[in-house]
């Protein structure tokens, strides 16, 4: 299986209870499939199935409830590559849970909306306010960074206007946390997905491209990228480790979606 992201190793505990008891512990074990060495577990109405071309994720209603859970021996990296039905393109809400000892330790949401891309990632752990950096990397090596923003549940605020207010067609304005961070100027797709424990204690999210993408900063650079990554930051030492998580949960609007590989460290392939 590729992967650039190098292994994590340790990151902040969180005290957020888990909302849906059913994202971890499914009612019904018998409808979990293992695939790849992870056993997986419908949240909602998903209905799994494996097969050749993957794990088929399907059932899935409008509302981004449904989907699956992936479960595995407790670990410090996972990482899958997803795909869309055909035609699907990057409409669809995602949203990524990472869960530990029963708990949501962190969350990726990914909303697309009106030719705009905005992103979400929570963090708690931290006895003061969590905050995250958003980087973007090309083959392994950093070409461009925005920091400070806000990693606590509910203080996110996804909205805002393109540069100059206007909507540019063919390219994606890139929200983060509600702050404008530059225009995609490919069309953009991002079909690996990974979660992780770094070794500054911090947990982090990435979403691999499927090719390489153009940025425009806020400040006027273009650089070149195939992977963001959404980097918890740790101050001092306030900021508590746990050592692993043991579950991810994905949820989408999407009438279905076929997780296509997947790894948790020392699981799959």
């Amino acid at each position: 299986m590729k992967r650039k992201i190098a292994t994590p190793i340790v990151c902040s505990i969180c005290f957020v209870l888990l909302a849906a008891l059913a994202l971890a512990a499914p009612a019904q074990a018998q409808d979990c499939v293992p695939f790849q060495g992870i056993d997986h577990c419908p949240v909602g109405y998903a209905v799994l199935s494996a097969g050749a071309d993957g794990l088929s994720v399907s059932g899935l209603g409008p509302d981004g409830q449904d989907g699956v859970v992936s479960r595995f021996d407790p670990t410090t990296f996972w990482i899958a590559q997803l795909a869309l039905p055909a035609g699907a393109g990057a409409n669809p809400a995602s949203h990524f849970s990472s869960i530990s000892a029963g708990k949501v330790t962190s969350e990726l949401d990914i909303a697309p909306e009106d030719g705009r891309l905005h992103l979400e990632a929570t963090f708690t752990g931290d006895a003061e306010s969590s905050t995250y950096s958003v980087l973007i990397y090309n083959d392994g090596l950093l070409v461009g960074s925005l920091g400070g923003f806000s990693g606590e549940p509910g203080k996110n605020q996804l909205a805002g206007k393109a540069a100059g207010g206007n909507r540019i067609s063919a390219k994606i304005a890139l929200y983060v946390d509600g702050i404008y961070m530059g225009q995609i100027e490919e069309p953009w797709w991002w079909p690996w997905v990974s979660f992780g424990i770094s070794n500054n204690g911090g947990c982090n999210w990435g979403l691999q491209m499927a090719r390489d993408a153009t940025f425009t900063l806020p400040d006027g650079n273009r650089v070149v990228g195939d992977e963001v990554r959404f980097e918890e930051d740790v101050q001092g030492p306030s900021h508590y480790p746990y050592l692993g998580f043991e579950a991810i949960a994905t949820r989408s609007t999407a009438d279905s979606f076929t997780v296509v590989n997947e790894m948790a460290e020392g699981t799959g392939k």
